[in-house]
């Protein structure tokens, strides 16, 4: 397998400063592994084998604060299983965590766009990615870096367990909706609550019958609106 690239990145958010590098080493992976098990796994387990080969396919970025794990991101430049599928000029994001201790400086959307720059250095046109509809701080963040909500999944992996479908252009930039005079239904979205189920059937007809998402606002720092019409 191909060694990671060693090429290191400097960052400084709110006065702390990150290194941010692809690492197969395997010390780094347990952490990692430790990690997503704490905030994702509980939603959909990433095993050691995917981890290790997203890391050897350019797909893992770390962040080290002081030598020490600080935060990660994924990204899928080709499917490690037949779970996931996509076109040749299309990458998935595959997840973004930052350890608590260094939330809410920017470090995620740091990572993520570092991932962006990669993906476009490579010739992707298009960025992918699912997101729990309770993770309102994650869809915020993608709607605030132009992604754009293209769908709604009631049973994305088989486990009914619901996702929005995020998606940009990467090629070219994509402008964020203006918010519409009329719209058909709204749906607010808090951190870490999941819908009930009412709001989850709306979303799935919603989509079903081709409304989209065509704009946002902030409800408050976290919770946020999405206009469907």
């Amino acid at each position: 397998m191909k060694a990671a690239n060693n090429t290191t990145t400097t960052i400084t958010l709110d006065g702390i400063t990150f290194s941010i590098k692809q690492s197969d080493d395997p010390e780094i992976l347990e952490q990692i592994k430790a990690l997503d098990d704490k905030y994702i796994g509980i939603h959909y387990a990433l095993t050691m084998e995917q981890l290790i080969a997203i890391a050897h396919k350019d797909g893992l970025l770390v962040a080290l604060h002081q030598n020490k794990l600080a935060g990660y991101s994924l990204i899928l430049f080709e499917p490690i299983d037949k779970q996931h599928s996509f076109a040749s000029d299309e990458a998935l994001l595959y997840g973004t965590t930052v350890k608590k201790e260094f939330r809410h400086i920017g470090l995620g959307s740091a990572l993520a766009g570092l991932q962006e720059i990669k993906a476009k250095n490579k010739g992707i046109k298009k960025l992918r990615l699912t997101v729990r509809p309770e993770n309102a701080a994650a869809v915020l963040m993608r709607l605030k870096n132009n992604f754009q909500i293209n769908g709604f999944d009631s049973n994305y992996f088989g486990d009914e367990s619901p996702r929005f479908v995020m998606e940009k252009n990467i090629v070219e930039s994509l402008e964020k909706p203006a918010k519409p005079v009329n719209h058909r239904a709204s749906l607010v979205l808090t951190p870490d609550h999941k819908p009930s189920q009412t709001t989850l059937t709306m979303l799935a007809m919603a989509f079903s019958v081709g409304m989209k998402v065509y704009a946002y606002y902030p409800e408050s720092d976290q919770a946020i609106r999405l206009l469907l019409g």
